[in-house]
């Protein structure tokens, strides 16, 4: 449960998921049964991240609406890499390897997999930050010791 400020000011406990920060369609809940104490303010910064997914997704489908159908390869495994639990693992990356590409040191644009057994639940061991040069060519070459 949340403190929430309605667009007119008027103060409403609500509940948000930890999550994704959606605000649940859940009853309301009258301010004499919670300890305003310990209620939390609502986090604005997980609702943000939330609608910057669902803007991402949503302009995806509208381009395929509008025939764009360059990007049909949306799937379970593309729709990965729009979660904002992806966005901060290629983040973590990326600040591990001083946002250098780890095989030419030139600006990382890339987090690579050097495997798939863990994917959705990657360590940071799974991956590598590359420049896109770099990642064309490791899956141009498409090595035998999967990198």
């Amino acid at each position: 449960m949340v403190i929430y400020y309605q667009k007119d000011d008027r103060k409403t406990i609500r509940d948000q998921c930890t999550k994704c920060g959606k605000l649940l369609n859940t009853p309301a809940t009258s301010f004499s049964k919670v300890n305003q104490e310990e209620t939390l303010l609502y986090n604005e910064t997980l609702a943000d991240n939330r609608k910057e997914e669902l803007q991402e997704i949503k302009a995806y489908y509208d381009s395929l609406i509008k025939g764009n159908y360059g990007r049909i390869r949306y799937n379970t495994y593309e729709s990965y890499y729009f979660t904002r639990e992806w966005k901060e693992l290629r983040q973590r990356v990326f600040q591990r390897d001083n946002y250098k590409c780890v095989k030419c040191g030139s600006n990382a644009e890339q987090a690579h997999h050097k495997h798939y057994n863990n994917f959705r639940n990657e360590h940071l061991d799974d991956l590598i930050s590359l420049c896109t040069t770099c990642h064309s060519a490791i899956h141009e070459k498409k090595p035998a010791n999967n990198e």
